[in-house]
């Protein structure tokens, strides 16, 4: 998977990637501290559901948004 961001004064992005099985109740961590802007993930390896959702934070060592 691939996502896009920037940070308006060039600071370096650190990114959390979670995961969801029930809609965004409950999130499990895939990737913590990730400084690239893409994830090969194995999916065979992801509970299957109905409502799963990926989620991605970006943070630059002072602000975290996703």
């Amino acid at each position: 998977m691939t996502w896009q961001a920037n940070d308006a004064d060039g600071e370096t992005l650190n990114y959390t990637i979670e995961y969801s099985i029930d809609a965004g109740q409950s999130w499990q961590l895939l990737a913590s501290q990730w400084q690239k802007t893409s994830l090969t993930l194995d999916t065979s390896l992801l509970p299957g559901a109905s409502e799963a959702q990926i989620r991605v934070w970006a943070n630059d060592g002072f602000y975290t948004s996703k």
